[in-house]
């Protein structure tokens, strides 16, 4: 009965067609969206790495600059001369050891060979 009323089978075949077209859009709609999610999770996944990355490398500067400070000694000015007294705090620590070294040593050279 093409062009007249649909009977009740034609109205049925309809709505399955229709509710078939929907499910296509749907799966599409979904498979899209799990492609998206895909798509979310590798670049979520690509951020991390480069924060940790990153992170890595504020340890690494870190580190540089704390060896950097415990270095002062270093100076960049070329025509920069250190004075004896700045000398001497710089190197405080090797004097100590020296001066109780000097000193033990010649307790002991006394102590041995003195009179």
């Amino acid at each position: 009965m093409k062009g007249g009323n649909p009977t009740v089978l034609g109205l049925i075949n309809q709505h399955l067609e229709s509710i078939s077209t929907d499910v296509k859009e749907i799966r599409t709609e979904l498979r899209n969206g799990a492609v998206t999610m895909k798509a979310h999770e590798l670049r979520l996944n690509s951020i991390e790495n480069n924060q940790k990355r990153i992170e890595e490398d504020q340890k690494k500067i870190k580190k540089d600059l704390f060896d950097h400070i415990g270095e002062k000694k270093k100076h960049y000015n070329q025509g920069y001369k250190e004075t004896i007294p700045q000398r001497l705090m710089r190197k405080k620590t090797e004097l100590t050891i020296i001066t109780i070294l000097t000193t033990v040593l010649g307790w002991v050279v006394n102590y041995y060979f003195g009179s």
